[in-house]
């Protein structure tokens, strides 16, 4: 998944949901979403939102060799800014969005955790699916899906190392049928949105 990640599963930064708490955090700054968050009326401020930037953990200017693509991918993470109407996707989208980006960009299945891609111009409109709608990286989508389980995160770059239980993700594990007992590792959902409280996502 780590692969993954660091491409066409981005594009799902807009639906992911998490908690936000107290903890320690790497960065100073505030988390600053850059425009009026769609659930503006329920949020509930947390420390966090006081000292997690939006590039997590990683340095400003960058000092490692991986700072500038690990920065990319977190601050595409935490976008809650995205407009436009929503495309229709299913499981096999995310297939043919690797499949699409791997003949587009070869290099991509070298990529992991360690070596990210420093510029990610190259993952918009990838894939134009059955409706008509080209998508990619920064799309709006609409995904429907079963949900089989939440699954607590760890310590992340995105969340600036939290370790504490409300300072880290909640994963939402999702199946394409409710009958299936057994699949393989779907779609991982990042980043809590700023100010979402644990009430406001059971709701």
């Amino acid at each position: 998944m780590e692969r993954a990640s660091a491409s066409t599963f981005a594009l799902l930064s807009l639906f992911a949901f998490g908690l936000v708490g107290t903890d320690d955090y790497a960065s100073a700054q505030p988390f600053v979403p850059g425009c009026t968050l769609a659930f503006e009326s329920i949020k509930v401020h947390h420390p966090i939102d006081d000292s997690c930037v939006a590039r997590g953990d990683i340095p400003d200017p960058p000092v490692a060799d991986n700072d500038v693509g690990h920065a990319l991918q977190n601050e595409l993470k935490n976008n809650f800014c995205v407009t436009g109407s929503p495309a229709k996707i299913t499981f096999a989208s995310f297939a043919k969005l690797q499949q699409k980006l791997d003949q587009k960009i070869p290099a991509a299945k070298t990529w992991n955790r360690n070596q990210l891609p420093p510029e990610r111009s190259g993952f918009g409109a990838l894939y134009t699916t059955t409706n008509g709608d080209t998508i990619g990286e920064g799309s709006v989508v609409r995904f429907a899906a079963w949900l089989m389980k939440l699954r607590a995160g760890g310590q992340e770059s995105v969340n600036c190392q939290a370790s504490k239980k409300d300072g880290t993700d909640l994963h939402l594990v999702l199946i394409a049928n409710s009958d299936r007992e057994v699949t393989p590792e779907p779609p991982r959902l990042f980043r809590r949105p700023p100010g979402l409280s644990q009430a406001a996502i059971g709701s």
